[in-house]
């Protein structure tokens, strides 16, 4: 693996954002940690079809994202639902080399997690009180 592979997947790591990309074939590829972490995917995942992973109902919404991205639709889909009694956005975004598809890349938020501790704790306390963060 190049180093620049593995500084992404470092990158991806440490993100609390799921993450998970499938390649134009639709097999899983790559998941991060917190992909991992959720219960939503688990190692054996990794170079099996997307269509084995998810419910019935699915199937037909996959099928139109990568028809669409095949098409060479150039704007991602964003999904946003009620899961498990969580309010989930779920994206999906076309990845393209040189013009040619190559596969989608999935992000998976919970909204309220990322806003829970609002109003937001720690430094922005410090520009709040009128410091300079990272100005010397």
């Amino acid at each position: 693996m190049s180093e620049e592979m593995k500084l992404f997947k470092e990158i991806c790591d440490t993100i609390d954002v799921r993450i998970g990309y499938a390649d134009e074939n639709r097999i899983s590829k790559f998941f991060n940690k917190a992909m991992y972490a959720s219960g939503k995917r688990k190692e054996s995942d990794v170079d099996k079809s997307i269509i084995d992973c998810h419910i019935e109902k699915s199937k037909a919404q996959i099928d139109f994202i990568y028809k669409a991205f095949e098409g060479g639709r150039r704007e991602p889909f964003v999904i946003k639902r009620v899961i498990g009694k969580r309010k989930t956005v779920v994206q999906y975004f076309p990845l393209f080399l040189e013009g040619v598809f190559k596969g989608v890349f999935e992000t998976i938020t919970y909204p309220e997690e990322l806003l829970e501790d609002f109003p937001f704790p720690g430094e922005f306390d410090l520009v709040k009180a009128g410091q300079n963060i990272g100005k010397k």
